[in-house]
């Protein structure tokens, strides 16, 4: 269990396929993707890998994301900011206001930066264990509003873990506002390299590759 994960009782965690590398793109500003799930979860938390200091929302709901775009409908479940560690990881940990996914049914993730390029992504392909997968997404435009931005690229992968609990309760938490951190006014983290300036295309540019080094990413 994460150090400020109180109430699970059995700590679980689904990991991505990432193993290093994988892609960050200047018009990403987000990433959605659905879980499905074989038993009854309680998700916690999501760790992220991040290039930069970012606020972030987090939006959760039952059932595909494919099938309401309108995010009134769907739970903010966090509104705060993430900062990389010396290993451009970050943890959203919303043990107090936990999402609820009955079993065999899918859940959806919605996950919006800030500022675009902040998250790394990849195309692994789904990622599973004996209580969920984790489904291939979309990277999205700029949020703009109360509905699900537009595509930027279709079958992307969400990289790190989740983590949930599936410890019978009687019922379902309720669903509690976070209410987000103050927003630090020193100066942001600089992501490892400049992006270089993009050329008009009739389409969406390929996202930029990255490896993984000792020290962090670099551009491949």
């Amino acid at each position: 269990c994460s150090n400020d994960c109180f109430s699970p009782t059995n700590c679980n965690e689904i990991f991505s396929n990432y193993n290093g590398g994988g892609y960050y793109d200047p018009g990403g500003y987000g990433i959605v993707f659905d879980v499905s799930v074989s038993k009854e979860l309680y998700f916690y938390e999501i760790n992220v890998v991040i290039l930069s200091a970012a606020n972030v929302k987090l939006y959760m709901k039952s059932g595909s994301y494919t099938l309401d775009q309108n995010l009134d409908n769907w739970n903010l479940i966090f509104d705060g900011l993430v900062v990389p560690d010396s290993s451009w990881r970050d943890s959203i940990n919303f043990s107090n206001s936990r999402f609820f996914a009955s079993a065999d049914s899918t859940a959806s993730f919605y996950i919006s930066f800030s500022s675009g390029g902040v998250f790394v992504f990849d195309e692994s392909g789904d990622a599973s264990n004996a209580d969920a997968t984790i489904r291939s997404g979309s990277i999205l435009y700029q949020q703009i509003g109360n509905v699900l931005p537009s595509k930027r690229y279709a079958n992307h992968d969400f990289v790190e873990s989740i983590k949930y609990d599936y410890a019978p309760l009687p019922s379902p938490a309720p669903i509690v506002f976070t209410s987000a951190p103050s927003v630090s006014t020193s100066a942001p983290i600089v992501a490892p390299s400049l992006y270089p300036t993009l050329l008009p295309t009739l389409g969406p540019p390929n996202p930029i590759m990255i490896q993984s080094t000792r020290n962090g990413f670099c551009l491949n």
